[in-house]
């Protein structure tokens, strides 16, 4: 399967779409096409004028018994199959794991399902084409390449799956953010409106504008003899967010939520309620329904394993030409790892990787990369400063709760700690004010942000400020032991100098910021959270206070985070490889940009 994927990175969106003839088949989103056999579960929904109940998402003993009885089976033997729709156990797993994000296989098998209901075709009077995110994600990759040339044969899939659009009132995308988030976007036809059903409210639409890039077809073929749509430039139509309020209130169920926005969207409203605490328990409950669906027609097959997997049951194949080993991320990632760590010439090591122009220059060679792997070598400012721009510029800050303002160890710089007052270099308010713009891309402004993270560093060890503008709080994080003076009657008095300078030019900053601004950060109260991680290792302090940027949410941390200092290179490397503003990533050897661009969950290994 892997060497699959590789292969499809490798070549063209549209080969992969036409070798997918599933794909092809448009009798599935025809009313009628499919025979309506009998389930016990009452989702997806079975009668338009029928309500979903609150315990219709809780599981039941029998879904319990049937859960259970597939607990044994190997990663990856495929445990759903529905239509052309499959999940393996292992993608299957994130059902059973409150904390895991929704994978795109286990929404396609459930969109199959839903597509089974001839009803939820046709809601209201309108036809409606559900797409599955393989699709979506295809055209959403063909949009970045930008292409601009006449379509070619191989096009004609991509005309044929526009041309179905056009012939239906309504078409539902499931769109993913940087396999972070899920939500919906409409493409209602009889409103000429693009309507985004999202449950973090309101948030950056850059995939959205990339995927309704969708007029390719209008410059091949004449469709106004079959279109239902008034015009086929669906990216000047008006996006309309359906929702004023955040539904979500945690990070990983933005899937289970999709699937019930387009199990019940209507295209004026949804027909059924539904709340966090319902999608808790569906969860569960949709492991069980697509276990236990008629339409299952891998639910009787054995779990059998020939000699071979037996032996070896991680999938492995090899990449030339660095022999990168490709299995499950934690194999993947430990591999690319020992291949950075294995080149030793000069020339390779002093190549530029890593280029991020805005709103300052990183530049970051192989070399930092080989030595941010050393144990045993404190963290680089400019990968430290890299890592927080990640951060800051990730389609999901503007999901964050409280909105929060990043700042990098140049405002540190600026702020003169440790300079002899006659050597200070007084800013103006203007140059301050440039740390408080906006990141690019964020989608937040510093005008909404409840905190401001201020990480320092001095001698090799990393710490962090959390302004809370709210609650006028300064929390002081800092995961190096620290030595206390018995005559100082808070621990926060260590921290009093520098806490001193960072605050004084905070509130010189605000002059140009906001000139209403009258207060002094410094007289807030301090804050010394006992549950801040505490190590002798300084090596590892800059990449704790990555992920305590990452986690800190004003009052406590998301998770619990894990200390060991190589697992927490390895997956910063992955991150940086992964960077998406990386104007240097033509220099990346092209199957470590491959290997890389398919490992979805970073965070695997680094929370307990």
């Amino acid at each position: 399967m892997c060497a699959a994927i590789l292969g499809c990175y490798n070549n063209p969106l549209l080969d992969l779409v036409n070798s997918i003839e599933a794909m092809e088949d448009d009798d599935n989103n025809h009313p009628g096409s499919v025979d309506q056999r009998y389930s016990r579960h009452n989702k997806p929904k079975k009668d338009p004028n029928s309500k979903i109940e609150p315990h219709d998402y809780e599981c039941d003993e029998n879904d319990e018994d049937i859960i259970k009885s597939f607990s044994d089976s190997h990663d990856k033997r495929v445990v759903v199959r529905v239509g052309d729709a499959f999940v393996d156990y292992f993608h299957f797993k994130c059902l059973l794991k409150p904390s895991l994000y929704l994978n795109g296989d286990v929404i396609n098998a459930y969109i199959e399902l839903i597509k089974a209901e001839n009803h939820l075709l046709c809601r209201e009077g309108s036809t409606v084409y559900i797409e599955n995110t393989l699709i979506v994600g295809l055209m959403h990759r063909d949009a970045k390449i930008k292409k601009t040339s006449k379509p070619t044969f191989k096009e004609d899939n991509i005309i044929d799956r526009i041309t179905t659009y056009v012939s239906h009132d309504m078409v539902f995308l499931p769109i993913n953010i940087e396999e972070s988030h899920w939500y919906l976007a409409v493409i209602n036809a009889k409103k000429r409106q693009i309507q985004v059903l999202d449950s973090m409210k309101s948030m950056s639409r850059k995939d959205l504008e990339l995927v309704i890039q969708i007029d390719i077809a209008s410059r091949a073929i004449d469709l106004t003899s079959t279109s239902k749509w008034p015009d086929l430039k669906v990216s000047s139509w008006e996006p309309v967010e359906q929702f004023s309020h955040q539904m979500q209130t945690d990070g990983v169920s933005c899937g289970l939520f999709l699937l019930n926005f387009i199990e019940y969207w209507t295209g004026e409203s949804l027909s059924d309620d539904f709340t966090q605490s319902d999608m808790f328990k569906f969860r569960l409950k949709l492991g069980a329904i697509l276990l236990d669906t008629p339409l299952n027609t891998a639910r009787d097959e054995p779990d059998i394993l020939t000699g071979d997997e037996t032996d070896d049951p991680v999938e492995v194949f090899t990449v030339q030409p660095t022999q990168l080993r490709h299995s499950m991320y934690k194999d993947t990632t430990s591999a690319i790892c020992d291949y950075i760590l294995s080149i030793t010439d000069g020339d390779a090591l002093g190549k530029e990787w890593v280029r991020s122009s805005h709103p300052h220059l990183i530049s970051i060679s192989l070399r930092q990369l080989h030595d941010m792997l050393n144990v045993n070598k404190i963290l680089e400012i400019d990968i430290f400063n890299l890592a927080v721009r990640m951060l800051a510029c990730d389609d999901t800050a503007s999901m964050r709760n409280p909105k929060c303002h990043f700042m990098d160890l140049k405002f540190n710089w600026d702020c003169n700690y440790k300079r002899h007052p006659l050597h200070r270099k007084k800013h103006p308010s203007e140059y301050l004010a440039k740390y408080f713009a906006d990141w690019p891309n964020s989608g937040v402004c510093f005008e909404e942000c409840e905190l401001v993270l201020v990480p320092w560093y001095q001698h090799g060890a990393f710490g962090l400020f959390a302004l809370d503008r709210g609650h006028r709080v300064v929390t002081i994080m800092d995961p190096s032991p620290v030595l206390q003076n018995p005559g100082y009657t808070h621990p926060s008095n260590y921290y009093i100098p520098r806490l001193h300078r960072i605050t004084y030019t905070f509130d010189r900053a605000m002059d140009k910021v906001d000139p209403s601004w009258n207060d002094d950060v410094f007289y807030w109260k301090h804050v010394y959270p006992e549950l801040v991680p505490l190590t002798f290792d300084w090596c590892s302090t800059g990449f704790i206070v990555i992920e305590l940027i990452n986690m800190w949410d004003g009052h406590s941390l998301c998770r619990m985070l894990q200390l060991d200092p190589r697992i927490l290179r390895k997956w910063l490397l992955i991150d940086i490889l992964k960077c998406k503003f990386n104007e240097s990533a033509h220099n990346i050897p092209d199957d470590v940009r491959a290997v890389v661009h398919y490992i979805r969950n970073t965070y695997v290994e680094r929370y307990i």
